[in-house]
């Protein structure tokens, strides 16, 4: 009895965060393409995030639907299908925040090469978020990492297979979280020592005054992006760390790990990745704007 609540309550949650998170995802797609002001890189880049939580949570959703029902312990169709997605979805994800990273450093460090901020170079990326998004997820399958876990009743990569649970926390999470991490501060360094340079260059001479009041804005509003962005890495890492702790304990001591450990590690990735696309949502004006003004000619 105390099971059966205990995840009706868990996935009645992880379903809130999931309809949120869709109608944030989707809302972004869609101002992107029937608005003009939101057509910008930036926001091409938000979309790519987009379309990846919104596979995670169609998956998702279907997953919740098949263990609500009854017989969810042996009726489970296209399980290794549906647990491959969901990492697909997740490395897509993690990746596209990389992108947006990259993105960042083309802007602000390598700003000489135009080549580098136009569109075709980040539909190009983009191409190579979801290249890299559908080839890394083969490889638990070798190690039958792709099982139905009775203890969150979802059919996922499995904590208990330490090699393929590693390689899950390995390539498709730690790899792009740390360079993004590494990015971040390399775009850090070079604002700061531009904002010296640009200081000491005033100092020196009074005709620097233009120079320095088109260039200072350009920097400030980088640090402010990579704010953001800083925001955005913190949210990535909490919504992995409860799997990286059920992967470590189930290799550590299996027998003493708590069943509850392993839903509650979905349900944060759920959780996070919905308050992500919200967080992204509200950080872009231009889909502030556009969906206000939307809202406002409805009434």
């Amino acid at each position: 009895m105390f099971t059966n609540m205990f995840y009706t309550i868990n996935f009645s949650i992880e379903i809130f965060f999931a309809i949120v998170a869709l109608t944030f995802a989707i809302s972004t797609l869609v101002l992107f393409i029937i608005n003009r002001q939101c057509r910008t890189i930036t926001n091409l880049l938000i979309c790519n995030t987009a379309s990846a939580v919104i596979l995670y949570y169609v998956t998702f959703l279907f997953s919740v639907a098949y263990s609500l029902k009854e017989g969810w312990s042996s009726y489970q169709p296209a399980c290794i299908l549906r647990a491959y997605i969901f990492i697909v979805a997740c490395t897509a994800l993690c990746y596209s925040y990389l992108i947006q990273t990259i993105s960042r450093l083309f802007f602000c460090v390598f700003f000489k090469y135009k080549r580098l901020q136009t569109c075709f170079v980040h539909w190009i990326m983009i191409l190579i978020n979801w290249i890299l998004a559908f080839l890394i997820p083969l490889v638990p399958i070798i190690y039958d990492g792709y099982i139905f876990e009775i203890e969150s009743r979802l059919c996922i990569p499995t904590t208990k297979n330490f090699p393929s649970a590693l390689y899950v926390i390995c390539v498709p999470y730690t790899l792009p979280t740390c360079t993004l991490a590494v990015i971040y501060g390399i775009i850090l360094r070079h604002i700061r020592r531009s904002s010296r340079r640009i200081v000491s260059f005033v100092a020196e001479t009074s005709r620097a005054t233009v120079t320095t009041k088109q260039t200072l804005p350009n920097y400030k509003r980088e640090i402010e992006i990579m704010k953001k962005v800083f925001v955005l890495m913190n949210i990535l890492i909490l919504a992995g760390s409860f799997y990286v702790v059920s992967t470590f304990w189930n290799w550590i001591q299996p027998q003493t790990a708590p069943t509850f450990l392993c839903p509650i590690a979905i349900e944060m990735i759920t959780i996070f990745i919905a308050v992500m696309i919200v967080t992204l949502f509200l950080m872009s004006k231009d889909l502030r704007t556009a969906l206000v003004n939307y809202i406002s000619c409805l009434r």
